[in-house]
């Protein structure tokens, strides 16, 4: 099993020249593994660290490469994605600044095709219907309920990342 180093976005007690070079170097991995057709990209957003960490967790034990995107928001979520269009985007719906169905509404409204196409499945904890309905109508892929059951992660990450007709 090969899997691709990790990058994380931490905006934490630092300026943000700190902040803007940390984006740049994660930018520059991600657009190099897609370049080099090393592994899919996949784009994780989500202001909890802990929820962050576990989801790596849970991916690394894929077997298949990929190259991980960690976010804090979705307005940081969208940048990445512009910069670096992932294969799958695996967003929290709710966050501070930017939420979740913020992000999805630009990214399904992207100049770019690859985003308005891109597999975007939400993080929640959120069970009301109405919420979950216009996140659907709004182009949402599916939900990954919170507490993440680490098979249905490794399911659905799967189903996107392979090939149709591949075992």
């Amino acid at each position: 099993m090969r899997c691709s180093r990790e990058t994380r976005w931490s905006g934490r007690s630092s300026s943000s020249s700190e902040r803007k070079a940390a984006r740049e170097k994660i930018v520059a991995r991600a657009i190099r593994a897609d370049h080099l057709g090393l592994a899919p990209v996949i784009l994780i957003a989500d202001d909890s660290p802990t929820i962050r960490g576990f989801v790596r967790l849970v991916l690394r034990s894929l077997a298949v490469p990929f190259e991980l995107i960690e976010v804090e928001d979705g307005a940081q979520a969208i940048a990445a994605a512009r910069n670096t269009p992932p294969a799958l985007a695996l967003i929290d719906l709710q966050m501070p600044g930017t939420d979740g169905l913020a992000a999805l509404r630009a990214m399904r409204a992207d100049d770019d095709v690859r985003l308005r196409d891109l597999p975007i499945y939400l993080l929640t904890a959120e069970r009301d219907e109405a919420t979950r309905d216009a996140c659907m109508a709004a182009g949402a892929t599916g939900f990954i309920d919170k507490p993440i059951k680490p098979g249905l992660l490794i399911d659905t990450v799967r189903r996107v990342l392979t090939p149709q007709g591949t075992p």
